[in-house]
């Protein structure tokens, strides 16, 4: 079981007072060399001090969630204007302080649709095939998801044409359906 009381804590994304003065003093443990800019690598070791459990034993594969979220959050403000093409670039690798809150609202939603995802693929091959798929039908329209033609949806979803839909694929799905799960605490 996940502890979603912890991980709203940890990925406190809210616009309040005391949730902004929380992600201050995170970005300052996070941004150790002080040039406002956060890698993947920096986040990833953050993120191991904060929530542990996910780099250790059967949690290490939600890793793919902060990969996803990092890569979302990198590109949402516009670099600053008085920097080179090359800067630009290289700045498209990182996370500044002004996307910080959503690297941590776009966490937070991308470990609840992986955990989504990993209910799923009740074969634990990182993947969902058609059964797997037609078994949770119940269980995705609980969460939102309305599929009256299970193949149909498999197919939409599966955009690569692979023959099972993978967690990139099935977060577009989560993510364009708002799907939401029963049992976190949001």
């Amino acid at each position: 079981n996940l502890d979603w009381v912890k991980f709203n804590k940890v990925l406190n994304s809210k616009t309040d007072t005391a949730s902004k003065e929380y992600r201050k003093k995170e970005w300052r443990s996070l941004d150790v060399n002080g040039n406002n800019i956060v890698s993947l690598a920096e986040y990833d070791k953050w993120l191991h001090v904060k929530i542990p459990e996910f780099f250790y034993g059967p949690h290490n594969k939600y890793k793919v969630a902060f990969l996803k979220a990092h890569n979302k959050a990198k590109s949402l403000s516009p670099p600053p204007k008085n920097v080179s093409q090359r800067d630009k670039q290289l700045l498209d690798d990182f996370v500044s302080w002004e996307e910080f809150r959503l690297l941590l609202f776009y966490t937070r939603m991308f470990l609840e649709f992986y955990s989504m995802f990993d209910e799923v693929d009740s074969s634990d091959d990182d993947k969902i095939s058609l059964q797997e798929f037609k078994m949770c039908v119940p269980k995705l329209n609980k969460w939102g998801a309305n599929i009256k033609n299970a193949e149909a949806e498999f197919r939409k979803i599966d955009t690569n044409n692979g023959g099972s839909i993978l967690f990139s694929e099935f977060l577009d799905f989560c993510i364009e359906l708002d799907l939401d799960r029963d049992d976190d605490i949001d």
